[in-house]
């Protein structure tokens, strides 16, 4: 595509100025071949235009599909984060709630287990459109 535009831009430059300076405007069939290259001139500016157009109409979709790409990791990683989270949660209460386990030892050993899982979560948080917080 970027060598049909570039060959459609070249082109339309060479035979719009060609005529122009090689035919004499004296004689008839030197003024229709004037006329026939400045219309084709015209006709591969209006092309190349059109290509240039389609080219970057492709790059904003493109730009478009790798957003979409990477908010769906992001969204991934969210949940499951959030799934682990839970899971962490219903076991710390299954360990708190059972007889005959010391209550005091377990949730200091829940909150040492909790700080280290907090603080390796706020390192996924780098996208800055879509943070990711603990719950």
């Amino acid at each position: 595509m970027h060598l049909k535009l570039f060959v459609l831009s070249a082109s339309s430059v060479v035979l719009w100025l060609a005529p122009l300076t090689a035919l004499d405007k004296r004689l008839d069939i030197h003024k229709a071949l004037q006329g026939v290259s400045l219309t084709a001139a015209i006709a591969c500016a209006v092309t190349a235009g059109n290509i240039a157009r389609e080219l970057s109409e492709q790059g904003e979709i493109e730009v478009i599909k790798k957003r979409a790409i990477t908010a769906d990791v992001v969204d991934e990683i969210s949940t499951s984060a959030y799934i682990s989270q839970q899971q962490r949660q219903q076991e710390a209460e299954l360990i708190l709630t059972c007889p005959g386990v010391d209550v005091e030892e377990s949730r200091k050993v829940l909150k040492a287990i909790y700080s280290n899982d907090l603080q390796d979560y706020t390192s996924l948080s780098e996208h800055p459109d879509y943070p990711i917080e603990p719950i």
